[in-house]
């Protein structure tokens, strides 16, 4: 054997010849002259590891096309406390992973010797980090390009994992992944173009909405809400894009925050026009896009797939705390008067003083508008009554959907889970009401106030699909009586 030159061939009955080569040290094995293990291989997942966000720490890996295993190496270092499962269609190029010490014993690695598309059904398991790199010579694996598959490989993802795919030269491939998952980055290394998905949701902007998704703010009364009862402000647009229309002096303007463009209707007053899309990044004729976000650039809710096992899409911490809630006997949840959530709620040192009065002079305004629909929901204490903990919400039967509004902590609830057994208390009420949404409001993005980072974080806790909308379009409209 040579440290220099060493050259080795076997037959497969999958692959056909594959070809060994070492070269001062380092083996490299090809078929049909293409690299399938080898150091260009593992440089290429060695700096794909890198465009995975740096917080994240995959626990379960899934890798589809393992090759003769010249990744294991780069993976291991990168996540080493990882359990790797690996499907690969062709034993013998397991046998000369083996061989070549690309896969050694010590790897907490669980083989499958199978064809990737009637294996992966079978796993019946969830993964942190998919890697996809099924190729036999040059040519990707066909299955790639269904879409029942990349289904599957959707349901294998858990929702806050990642997909790493690497696409060789074809775009088509990368076309095909990107009609049912968010591109998160795409480059290339050298002849390679690769890239990063994740479930759609995740703070893409452009990702698309769950179907039968209605904004609560096309709800007529949840618009009204925001405002004083005697305000001077009106309903603008149409069913799919409604909106309001306010005026400051001379000055009008109208709102919308919907992906349907506004319908233009007569008004006596010229007026500034300012559409929020949600998902839409197109600008239709007559519309310039705006260098300043007018709202809040995110914000999240939750679907119940699930009504039965609601909690089971929560984060591993959520659902600790929603067990750790559910077996302590010292707080009770149940619905309050708007005077008793107000004095609790002024208890908070979480807020300055101008935002606690502009909070409460909302809830006030939303009473008055929603009557019974405003629930006002507060964890007390089992012995004494005190509230410690409480969160309103309003429930919008009309687009199937509740919504929260203000929630608070007080010092002596912060160390027990009464927050998360708010929170569970309202998905338990949604679902007695059949409703579909809850929507949690706004979520920290970048370039917000630090400040709401904390709680942003408590959200997402719940699988939240996240809409991080692109910059408004604004139009204005001269006199048109």
């Amino acid at each position: 054997m040579s440290f220099v030159y060493e050259s080795r061939t076997y037959t497969s009955e999958k692959n056909g010849l594959i070809h060994c080569q070492k070269t001062w040290g380092r083996w490299s094995v090809k078929v049909d002259k293409i690299d399938q293990s080898s150091p260009y291989i593992a440089a290429i997942w060695k700096r794909a590891l890198r465009r995975i966000p740096k917080k994240t720490s995959p626990k379960k890996i899934l890798i589809l096309g393992l090759g003769a295993g010249s990744c294991l190496k780069h993976i291991y270092r990168c996540f080493p406390k990882s359990r790797l499962t690996a499907i690969e269609w062709d034993p013998t190029m397991i046998e000369i992973g083996k061989e070549l010490k690309f896969i050694k014993p010590g790897f907490q690695l669980s083989l499958i010797i199978d064809d990737a598309l009637e294996a992966l059904p079978r796993l019946k398991k969830q993964f942190d980090l998919i890697i996809i790199d099924l190729f036999r010579g040059s040519k990707p694996a066909s299955m790639l390009y269904q879409s029942s598959f990349i289904s599957s490989l959707k349901e294998a993802l858990l929702s806050d994992g990642y997909l790493l795919l690497n696409a060789f030269r074809n775009s088509e491939l990368l076309t095909a992944f990107g009609r049912q998952m968010s591109c998160l980055s795409l480059w290339r290394f050298n002849f390679n173009k690769l890239a990063l998905y994740s479930h759609w949701g995740k703070g893409k902007i452009g990702d698309p909405l769950p179907s039968g998704y209605v904004h609560y703010k096309q709800s007529p009364d949840y618009l009204l809400g925001n405002w004083q009862p005697k305000a001077d402000v009106s309903l603008a647009g149409k069913e799919g894009c409604l909106g309001l229309r306010w005026h400051y002096g001379p000055l009008w303007f109208e709102g919308y925050e919907s992906d349907q463009e506004p319908e233009i209707e007569p008004h006596q007053f010229p007026r500034l026009i300012i559409w929020q899309p949600l998902s839409r990044l197109d600008k239709p004729k007559g519309w310039r896009r705006s260098w300043l976000q007018m709202n809040f650039r995110q914000t999240g809710f939750k679907e119940i797939k699930n009504p039965a096992d609601y909690w089971k899409e929560w984060s591993s911490h959520a659902k600790r705390h929603r067990r750790r809630w559910l077996s302590q006997n010292s707080y009770i949840i149940n619905e309050v008067g708007l005077d008793e959530f107000v004095r609790a709620f002024q208890k908070t040192r979480d807020l300055p003083f101008f935002l606690k009065s502009l909070f409460i002079k909302m809830l006030q305004w939303r009473k008055n508008r929603h009557a019974d629909n405003l629930r006002l929901l507060a964890a007390s204490d089992n012995i004494n009554g005190e509230i410690s903990a409480g969160l309103a919400v309003i429930d919008l039967p009309e687009i199937n959907c509740s919504c929260h509004l203000i929630s608070f902590i007080l010092p002596q609830a912060k160390k027990s889970s009464a927050g998360v057994g708010l929170i569970d208390y309202w998905f338990k009420e949604a679902v007695s009401h059949s409703f579909r949404f809850l929507n949690f409001g706004t979520v920290w993005t970048s370039g917000d106030p630090k400040t709401w980072k904390g709680f942003s974080n408590f959200k997402k806790q719940f699988g939240l699909y996240l809409i991080h909308r692109p910059n408004p379009l604004i139009r204005f409209v001269k006199k048109n009586l």
